[in-house]
């Protein structure tokens, strides 16, 4: 491959053309949940000559803390203008499952390591040049939302139970849409579970989106005197145990914090 390309660079010369140049540019991320991300790759391909090129074949691979994943391929016969650019998108799909013992720790971190290196091969009217490239950072791992719940609001109560109405605001703290499809596990006050809560088919939380919900929880007999209790005091320690999904895979979630109460 080495000797082909210095020979097809030697044709290049002998031809009166430069070779095409390839450069990093940026990082996208995008269809991310629990279950997976897509790492896109984006480098500028020129072209300085005064004749077209296409793009031909392209090899590359793609690791996540030392761990190799699926690595796909942008289209070819992708055509370059003369003395023009563009933008190729070397994308890689990385399934946490894939990688083992190590997901579990990356979904409690911010950030994963990446390296990825190969080739991309230009066609030219002299042969195909190759253009190798290397590159290793980080990127941002999907992380569970933060969740704050309001002064829950009792709306009915009798001696069968109680309707509360739970002021429920949660915040996408990763920087790209994140999909929640569920939050669901049991609502506590003052350290007791009085009522199951779940939300279902939110809509996708946007990056760094904040939402504010009413989240409407049956309080059953069992769970009245913990709300009586709260109602009394006028304050007590809320809080959930539960799992949230996203892509189909279930996370831990738990928060507790001290609120007022009203009727």
């Amino acid at each position: 491959m080495l000797l082909a390309s210095c020979t097809t660079l030697q044709s290049l010369l002998t031809a009166g053309l430069t070779q095409p140049t390839l450069e990093f540019q940026s990082l996208q991320l995008q269809d991310a949940s629990f279950n997976s991300i897509t790492v896109n790759m984006l480098y500028q391909l020129t072209n300085p000559n005064s004749v077209g090129i296409k793009l031909g074949d392209v090899e590359y691979a793609f690791s996540v803390e030392g761990k190799s994943v699926a690595a796909g391929h942008p289209p070819q016969g992708l055509t370059i203008p003369a003395s023009g650019q563009t933008i190729i998108t070397l994308p890689a799909t990385v399934k946490f499952s894939d990688l083992g013992e190590v997901a579990q720790v990356l979904l409690t971190q911010d950030f994963a390591h990446y390296r990825a290196e190969g080739q991309v091969g230009v066609q030219t009217p002299v042969g195909t040049v190759h253009l190798p490239f290397s590159k290793q950072g980080q990127f941002e791992v999907p992380k569970i939302p933060t969740f704050q719940i309001g002064a829950p609001r009792v709306t009915q109560l009798d001696f069968q139970g109680a309707t509360v109405n739970v002021p429920l605001t949660v915040l996408n703290r990763n920087s790209y849409t994140l999909p929640l499809n569920g939050i669901v596990g049991l609502f506590r006050v003052g350290g007791a579970d009085v009522a199951s809560m779940a939300l279902r088919d939110l809509p996708a939380f946007a990056g760094r989106e904040s939402r504010s919900l009413s989240v409407p929880v049956t309080v059953k007999f069992s769970g009245l005197a913990a709300l009586n209790s709260a109602l009394k005091l006028g304050e007590t320690e809320v809080g959930f145990q539960g799992q949230v999904s996203s892509g189909g895979v279930s996370l831990p979630l738990s928060f507790n914090q001290k609120v007022s109460v009203r009727k």
